[in-house]
């Protein structure tokens, strides 16, 4: 066996007569590979809060910075255009479920569901920041912060639609739940079916459950795609930013 060449690593074994074997590899590609378990392990230290302090990722200041920078100067006038998306980008394109309060409250603080009291949010998602090289006085700096949706919302992927009749439902014109309540609904059924996959059951009329060929036992179906994709109709594709 030997190590070593002028490229790069060369490794060159005989066995059984075998011709010798030969790898190389680039000094550009282990420098590159390198470089990205540095970034990597960068990311999951920061992920798990291994910079300390809100001002690690202040996320109150870089959303406020991000809905500037897409408003311009309509900006203080943020009210009208929140209700304005709204209505033209996604309530005419058949998402009428979508509060105008809670999508309010998105566009504002960029806290789409509250499952509890809100004073309870004070932990910043830090899986959605992400880098950027900015140029600072010249020069290309790396910068962190938030650079994503601002516009549609997350609410379109699981709070639209729904296999139960009953969510849907509206009252005088108006819907009778929140896409946040039908968010829940779908998210928990996706994560029940994802539980219950691969189990046997002893029920004959269970709906997800499929017969086997060969041992004649029964299992349930794994979920459908539309279930693990979400429930975003076609209209809605592309209005992410």
């Amino acid at each position: 066996m030997e190590l070593g060449g002028p490229k790069g690593f060369v490794l060159k074994e005989r066995a059984g007569g075998c011709p010798p074997l030969s790898v190389t590899f680039s000094p550009r590609v282990l420098a590159a590979q390198f470089r990205e378990r540095d970034v990597l392990e960068a990311v999951f230290r920061f992920w798990a809060s291994g910079e300390k302090g809100p001002e690690a990722f202040p996320m109150s200041r870089l959303w406020d910075s991000r809905l500037r920078h897409y408003l311009g100067s309509r900006y203080d006038a943020r009210r009208g255009v929140s209700d304005w998306d709204l209505h033209m980008k996604l309530h005419d394109r058949g998402a009428r479920v979508i509060h105008i309060r809670e999508f309010r409250r998105w566009r504002d603080t960029g806290v789409a569901f509250e499952l509890r009291d809100s004073s309870a949010y004070h932990v910043p998602n830090r899986t959605l920041a992400s880098g950027r090289l900015l140029s600072h006085r010249g020069e290309r700096v790396a910068a962190r912060g938030y650079w994503g949706d601002i516009a549609t919302g997350p609410f379109v992927a699981f709070g639209i639609e729904a296999d139960d009749e009953s969510l849907l439902r509206t009252s005088n014109g108006q819907p009778i739940k929140t896409a946040g309540e039908i968010t829940q609904h779908n998210v928990t059924e996706l994560f029940r079916a994802l539980t219950a996959w691969g189990r046997p059951r002893a029920s004959q009329g269970y709906p997800m459950e499929v017969l086997r060929e060969r041992d004649g036992t029964r299992e349930p179906d794994p979920p459908s795609q539309d279930l693990l994709q979400g429930t975003v109709p076609a209209s809605l594709r592309g209005l992410w930013v």
